[in-house]
């Protein structure tokens, strides 16, 4: 599997950058804490985690006609170059004493309306470039590297951001998107995989035609829903401590 070049090219810098959102699960909401007005820490905690994700739903749907069918690596791509452009667009505010809560919350929603199209371009990608016997271990890796950077990049941000400050650190996750960025758009140009047409009546209702998947969906809006307020009220807790 990792004989192909072009995966080897890959998967380093999808480690990047999920290392570099591993650490904005700790930036967000620290720089959220640092540029909120006295008493108003938490609303804008919470606004600037959901604006970090929640866009990506919308994008899901709005964008579904314009970017369905692209390839894997454009789809990779177009969601690096937007999450590195307004990562970097705030890390420039902050260091010019410009970033205010409002436009901290709107830039970050910006830059996740097409993350939902660039993880799903990620696994498009393990079936573009591998054979079908090796897409289970090709998926599984890709999950590895989510999962090792998931705990590892909470840690580097603990480290670095009382070194380094949170602006800094957000502009390492812009860079980090860069390095994905840079890599997926020269695999675009390569990557030759056949598109497959829509089916028929093929839309969004036609997931829902399968229980499984109804039930697998509503868990998982259950779980967020109820991890949701953890993930606001954890770093008030630790920066009022």
């Amino acid at each position: 599997m990792l004989a192909r070049p072009d995966l080897r090219r890959f998967l380093p810098a999808v480690g990047v950058s999920a290392l570099g959102d591993g650490m904005s699960m700790v930036v967000i909401a620290w720089l959220a804490i640092t540029i909120s007005p006295p008493g108003q820490q938490g609303w804008w905690t919470a606004f600037a985690l959901a604006a970090f994700s929640m866009p990506a739903t919308i994008g899901a749907f709005a964008f579904s006609r314009f970017v369905s069918r692209w390839r894997g690596a454009r789809l990779v791509a177009a969601d690096a170059t937007l999450r590195m452009v307004a990562l970097a667009v705030i890390a420039a505010l902050g260091l010019a004493h410009m970033l205010t809560p409002g436009w901290y919350v709107a830039l970050l929603g910006i830059s996740s309306l097409l993350h939902a199209w660039g993880s799903a371009g990620t696994y498009t990608m393990i079936a573009e470039l591998l054979p079908d016997e090796d897409h289970v271990p090709g998926n599984a890796l890709l999950s590895t590297i989510s999962q090792t950077t998931f705990i590892v990049g909470p840690a580097m941000a603990g480290i670095l951001v009382p070194i380094i400050g949170p602006i800094w650190a957000l502009g390492a996750d812009a860079v980090s998107y860069g390095v994905l960025a840079a890599v997926a758009w020269g695999l675009s140009r390569r990557v030759r995989g056949g598109v497959s047409l829509p089916s028929e009546g093929g839309n969004w209702r036609a997931l829902f035609r399968y229980p499984q998947m109804l039930v697998l969906v509503l868990v998982t809006c259950l779980f967020f829903l109820l991890y949701g307020p953890v993930e606001v009220a954890l770093p008030i807790f630790v920066a009022q401590d």
